[in-house]
């Protein structure tokens, strides 16, 4: 038997954006390298297809990455808890609390099993918030956005609600660069996200702390 390992998101920009990160930082997987990671569409699905993971015995290790979102890391880590209860025996269920950095379950002769929460496992967010932190703050470039997008936000022809503001920051930012409005997981090849930024460090432990590399 084959085995895999398999990471899965909620949908195709967390997939090249993480893959490009994981790519540009050189780190490498044991087993399927080239398609670890798979887009489920949206949370739900995502949640599904983890469960899936969960019970197939091809499945070495297993993490998924969804967004906190307006609601908390809690009240998602519920609903990913109410799903799988039926998924996992009672100790591996009772394992899973928030942690600081992701949640990761390790038990011999088992499957690894990790969860993150975008942006960082303690803030509301998604996956937007995780890239604006690889801009330098101090970029003049992205401090011009903040304050174009902040002043538009208050303008009654304004059409994206608060709580979508972090995705218009980050569509703004990419749409004013060299070459503009490149996808997510281009423009970290590209150098548009600083991949080497001491906020990705979390992640990167949590990555390495669920899977096995080479």
């Amino acid at each position: 038997m084959e085995l895999r390992q398999l990471l899965i998101v909620e949908g195709i920009n967390d997939l090249h954006a993480i893959q490009s990160l994981i790519d540009k930082r050189g780190i490498k997987l044991k087993f399927n390298h080239e398609n670890y990671i798979r887009s489920a569409g949206d949370v739900d699905r995502a949640i599904n297809l983890f469960g899936q993971a969960l019970n197939n015995p091809s499945i070495q290790n297993v993490g998924i990455v969804i967004d906190a979102n307006s609601i908390g890391i809690y009240k998602r880590l519920n609903k990913l808890k109410a799903f799988l209860k039926n998924n996992l025996p009672k100790e591996r269920f009772d394992k899973l609390q928030i942690q600081k950095g992701g949640i990761v379950v390790v038990e011999e002769n088992m499957p690894i099993i990790g969860i993150w929460f975008m942006p960082d496992n303690e803030s509301k967010g998604y996956l937007e918030h995780f890239l604006a932190k690889m801009i330098p703050v101090e970029n003049e470039l992205w401090q011009h956005v903040l304050k174009t997008v902040d002043e538009l936000s208050q303008k009654d022809f304004c059409e994206f609600k608060e709580k979508e503001k972090q995705k218009a920051l980050i569509h703004t930012w990419l749409a004013w660069q060299k070459s503009p409005g490149l996808p997510f997981g281009t423009a970290v090849k590209s150098g548009y996200f600083d991949v080497n930024s001491p906020s990705v460090e979390p992640f990167l432990k949590w990555f390495e702390n669920t899977f096995l590399l080479t």
